[in-house]
């Protein structure tokens, strides 16, 4: 029995019972007292509860916006990240597919590549765009040197070589100096056929072997022009330095190669032939044997291997009934204070 109910059965109920307005107002306070004092108690005890409410009121307005934004936001993230995998997905079916084409096309190209006539030559422009493919850059450079290396045709040869020259730097420039010892061999090849009715490993059918010849040296021209033009122009570029050139059986003919640089290189079997080799750095030659030096004034060079220098006196010593293009040398005494020279700065090395 709680408060209440105690405080009306003993005072409440027999105060009435008694008729004494006066009792009776008194116990209807004392109840009224008790009831406001459990109401009381009451809210005390119901406080934490109510007031947890109102916090729960008040937080409700602000929360619900804010995870609702947060959901919208991860939604709008899963639905990126989504999209991002579809798009990855896409590009890899595109370079898959571009791939493929590639591949396609690249045996297309081989194939014509290994044709002669005119498949052979229409391979020449298909090849271009092969020259800055990363799959395919390399085969297609050493392919086409190849393929240019064995080509009697200089207008079909100018098609493809200077697409070749302008993708030339220090790193791969021993390809171009390659060119160069093919051509040289063909022109060799067609001037020991100039009996026979055809030149062997030409684009071509039947020729006369002085026609092939007499391109093949058209072509070689060039190549040479390209090789010391290149020479000149990046010569001060550091990359030079670390650069093992080789020249291995190119032949230069009738040239000015003032100044250039082949210091560091090989030059076995290399034919200079009525060169003009004032100030040429020949210092550090790794291969000399077999180069011929006909009509050459080597000993206006600029610097030279000591060995190099021993075989060029033992083998292509100065002749006075020789012409040496660009040269005043006329007398054996101005040769060996040349020679001299030479000896001197190659000590001081």
């Amino acid at each position: 029995m709680d408060r209440k109910t105690t405080i009306k059965d003993q005072l409440v109920s027999p105060a009435i019972e008694s008729g004494d307005l006066a009792l009776i107002e008194k116990t209807v306070s004392i109840w009224k007292t008790a009831v406001e004092a459990d109401r009381a108690e009451q809210d005390i005890l119901y406080w934490p509860a109510k007031e947890r409410t109102e916090k729960v009121r008040f937080w409700v307005p602000i929360l619900v916006p804010v995870l609702s934004a947060i959901a919208l936001i991860a939604t709008l993230v899963i639905q990126m990240r989504q999209y991002q995998e579809n798009e990855q997905h896409n590009q890899e079916n595109i370079k898959l597919a571009a791939q493929t084409a590639e591949d396609n096309a690249w045996r297309e190209v081989i194939k014509g590549a290994q044709a002669n006539g005119r498949e052979g030559l229409f391979s020449l422009s298909l090849m271009k765009p092969f020259l800055d493919s990363p799959r395919y850059q390399k085969p297609a450079r050493e392919i086409s040197i190849s393929l240019l290396g064995r080509m009697a045709d200089p207008d079909a040869f100018n098609i493809l070589f200077p697409e070749i020259l302008r993708r030339t730097s220090w790193e791969n420039f021993n390809d171009i100096t390659k060119l160069n010892s093919y051509l040289f061999r063909q022109s060799s090849e067609a001037f020991n056929e100039a009996k026979k009715q055809t030149a062997p490993g030409v684009l071509g059918s039947q020729r006369d072997p002085q026609d092939v010849r007499n391109d093949f040296n058209e072509e070689l021209g060039t190549t040479q022009d390209a090789t010391i033009a290149f020479m000149k122009s990046h010569g001060a570029e550091p990359a030079r330095a670390n650069s093992k050139l080789s020249f291995n059986y190119n032949v230069f003919g009738s040239v000015d190669l003032s100044n250039l640089d082949f210091s560091g290189s090989t030059l076995r079997g290399t034919r200079f032939y009525r060169c003009v080799v004032k100030g040429v750095n020949f210092s550090g030659i790794a291969d000399y044997n077999e180069t011929d030096w006909p009509e050459t004034a080597w000993w206006r060079a600029g610097k030279m291997d000591v060995g190099l220098l021993d075989y060029l006196e033992k083998f292509w010593a100065f002749k006075p009934s020789n012409k040496y293009p660009g040269d005043q040398t006329e007398d054996t005494a101005t040769y060996q204070s040349e020679v001299a020279r030479l000896r001197a700065i190659t000590r001081n090395q």
